[in-house]
C-alpha cells in the first residue's frame, strides 16, 4: 500500500476500533510454559469404592495401584511482524506515526485478536462436547444455552467462573426471546471484565463473530477447563538500524490454546450440524473404525479418551477381533469440520 505524502496531515491520527482480549481474563493460568514448548499434565485416576468385609484379607477390597493419564501439550503457533517507520514520511505526515504508538496498534489490531481467535477456535474443535445443531432462533436460543449448562452441570463444573461467550447475533436472539422478555433483563453487569450481563448463571460476552470459526455459534466453559499458554512475548523498536533510517518494529509470539483434558467436561461448543462430523463406528468383530468423511480418526484401547491421552493412535487398518474386557475410544476429524462425537465400544 503506498504512502500517503499529501501536502498536510491532520495531527491526529483515525486507528481502527479495539478490544483487547475477550479470553485472557477467562482462562487457566496455573500452566506455565516457561523455557519450553511442550508440557505433559498427569491426572491421577481415582478407583471404584468397594463394600467392606468383615473377615478375610483384603478387607477394604482388592488393592490397586492408581494410574494415571498423560495429556501432551505442544504450542504450535509461532508468528512474527516486521514493521518500518521512516523518519522522511513520519516528518511529512506531521509525525503522526510515532513508533511506540504504532507497536501498541500492532498488538491491539493484529497480535491480541489472532491469540483470541485461536483459543475459539481450539475449544470448537477439543471441547469436551462439541454439539451439533441448528441455527439457534428465538424461539430455540435459551433453551441451547441452558442445555449447555446442563452439560456442564452433570459434569460438576463449578457454577462460579462460567462464562458464556456469543455472537451479536446470537445475543440479540436471546434478548429477543420470549424467556429475555419475561425475565426482563440479562442479570448484572460487568463492563470491566468485559461481560455484558448473565444468563443461566453464566456471564455472558458478546464477540464479534469473526473471532469465532465458521459454524460456532457460542461457546460456554469454566475457566479452569480452558489454557491459553505462551512461550514467548517478544517486541522490539530499533532506532536507526542498518538500512533503515527511522525506525524498526519487530514482534514474535508462540502460543497456543489447549482443553485441559481432565476438566473437558467444562468445556462445550455450540456448531453446526452441518458442518460436522457423523457418528463413528467401531465393529467389535474386526475391529474396524469408520467416520464418513473423516480425514483422521484416534482411537485409544486403554479406556482413555482419545481427544486428550498420550496414548491415542491414528487408525490406520482394523484392529482385528476386540478381545472381551477392552474399551476402544475413538474421535474423527476432517479438514473444515468439526470433530465427531466420541465413539465407545466395551467389548
Amino acid at each position: 500500500m503506498a504512502i500517503n505524502l499529501a501536502s498536510k496531515f491532520s495531527d491526529k491520527i483515525a486507528t481502527a476500533f479495539t478490544h483487547g482480549s475477550y479470553v485472557k481474563a477467562h482462562t487457566n493460568g496455573d500452566y506455565k510454559f516457561t523455557g519450553v514448548k511442550t508440557l505433559e499434565v498427569v491426572t491421577p485416576q481415582t478407583v471404584p469404592m468397594a463394600a467392606y468385609r468383615r473377615t478375610g484379607t483384603n478387607r477394604y477390597g482388592e488393592p490397586q495401584e492408581m494410574q494415571d493419564t498423560v495429556q501432551t501439550f505442544t504450542l504450535e503457533v509461532d508468528e512474527g511482524f516486521s514493521l518500518t517507520v521512516d523518519k522522511g514520511n513520519n516528518s511529512e505526515q506531521m509525525g503522526v506515526k510515532n513508533a511506540g504508538r504504532m507497536l501498541r496498534l500492532q498488538l491491539d489490531e493484529q497480535a491480541i485478536p489472532n491469540m483470541d481467535k485461536r483459543v475459539f477456535a481450539q475449544v470448537a474443535q477439543q471441547a469436551g462436547r462439541v454439539a451439533g445443531i441448528a441455527k439457534p432462533t428465538k424461539a430455540t436460543v435459551v433453551d441451547m444455552v441452558a442445555a449447555a449448562g446442563e452439560f456442564l452441570d452433570e459434569n460438576i463444573a463449578p457454577d462460579e467462573g462460567r462464562f458464556l461467550f456469543v455472537t451479536p447475533e446470537v445475543y440479540r436472539l436471546i434478548k429477543g426471546s420470549d424467556e429475555f422478555i419475561a425475565i426482563g433483563e440479562l442479570g448484572k453487569k460487568s463492563v470491566a471484565k468485559g461481560e455484558v450481563g448473565e444468563l443461566d448463571g453464566n456471564a455472558v460476552i458478546k464477540v464479534p463473530s469473526r473471532y469465532f470459526p465458521e459454524g460456532v455459534y457460542f461457546e460456554l466453559w469454566h475457566r479452569s477447563a480452558v489454557l491459553e499458554p505462551a512461550k514467548l512475548h517478544d517486541t522490539h523498536l530499533h532506532l536507526d538500524p542498518p538500512g533503515i533510517s527511522g525506525h524498526l518494529l519487530e514482534g514474535r509470539n508462540i502460543y497456543d490454546a489447549f482443553v485441559l483434558g481432565a476438566r473437558s467436561g467444562a468445556c462445550y461448543a455450540a456448531v453446526d450440524s452441518a458442518a460436522k462430523l457423523g457418528a463413528v463406528s467401531i465393529a467389535k468383530s474386526s475391529g474396524a473404525i469408520t467416520c464418513e468423511g473423516a480425514g483422521k480418526i484416534l482411537y485409544t484401547t486403554d479406556g482413555t479418551d482419545p481427544r486428550y491421552s498420550k496414548t491415542a493412535q491414528v487408525y490406520a487398518a482394523a484392529l482385528g477381533a476386540i478381545a472381551a474386557g477392552t474399551t476402544v475410544k475413538a474421535v474423527a476429524y476432517a479438514e473444515g469440520k468439526f470433530p465427531s462425537d466420541l465413539a465407545e465400544l466395551v467389548a
